[in-house]
């Protein structure tokens, strides 16, 4: 029986999809400059980084109940930010994974959009704990990914008249950038104006995303593009929930992790747009 996507009120508020890929292989859209996305590649599971050992048992407690699968010697700290759905870090989880065997320290704070302040102050906890595992090394930059509305979360921080100056680079997996942002209540691609100086600025975008349709994707790097900020875009077979490696679950009601051509594809680019900006 085929699968349909269910209606928005099914997901309990998460933004998620299940679709399946009809385009083989990846795009990429450079946005502006000379910035270069993140190249195409065909494995989902990245292998270790040579000479960097993964710890086996990595995995702790955080700030504001963050899970932090911690590397000996990471090439990053990356933060990731869930979607709209309340307490759903172990939907980034296998994303995680991979990000850790790839060679990143890794923060997953679950927070709660239908809280009194939007899950805010979870949030911008969650930072402050990123930034602390970063030791104050300039050899270990901070990465922000956030998933769908998540991504609105991440990209208002990043165009804020004030921005986090702790945050080398941010990576929009899915981004909501029509939805307004928790922290601030601000629509990201309203935010898009010239004389701005943000972080390196990634897109990665499923065609084939009915939650958040790739055109809005191209709209804001099209923006970008129009005032002088560098991002890139990459373009990926995949749908909404596969650009973290999942699809949605009708009978759970959740993503869970998959190994459809939708989540490999979408996996291994929101892998290779992290490792672009976290260096060797």
């Amino acid at each position: 029986m085929p699968r349909t996507r269910p209606a928005r009120s099914a997901w309990g508020g998460s933004l998620h999809s299940c679709g399946r890929p009809r385009w083989p292989g990846t795009r990429q859209r450079k946005a502006v400059g000379d910035t270069v996305g993140p190249a195409r590649g065909a494995c989902a599971q990245p292998p270790d980084r040579p000479g960097i050992p993964v710890s086996q048992q990595g995995a702790g407690a955080g700030a504001e109940g963050s899970e932090v699968l911690r590397h000996p010697t990471p090439a990053a700290v990356v933060l990731l930010w869930h979607g709209r759905g309340p307490n759903e870090a172990h939907v980034l989880r296998r994303l995680a994974t991979a990000l850790h065997s790839d060679g990143q320290t890794v923060v997953i704070p679950d927070w709660d959009a239908g809280s009194r302040d939007g899950g805010a102050h979870v949030l911008r906890a969650s930072l402050d704990h990123a930034v602390a595992l970063t030791d104050g090394r300039p050899s270990v930059p901070l990465v922000l990914a956030g998933w769908s509305l998540g991504g609105a979360a991440a990209l208002s921080l990043a165009l804020s008249d004030v921005p986090s100056h702790e945050v080398a680079a941010v990576v929009g997996l899915g981004a909501a950038t029509r939805e307004r942002s928790p922290l601030d209540g601000t629509l990201p691609l309203e935010r898009v104006r010239s004389g701005l100086h943000p972080p390196q600025l990634h897109l990665v975008h499923g065609l084939r995303d009915t939650v958040v349709p790739s055109a809005e994707a191209e709209e804001f790097a099209h923006a970008c593009r129009a005032a002088d900020v560098p991002c890139t875009l990459t373009l990926v077979a995949s749908d909404h929930a596969g650009v973290v490696g999942t699809e949605f679950d009708p009978v759970a009601g959740i993503c869970v992790p998959s190994d459809a051509p939708a989540a490999t594809s979408g996996l291994d680019a929101a892998v290779q747009a992290v490792r672009a900006v976290a260096g060797p």
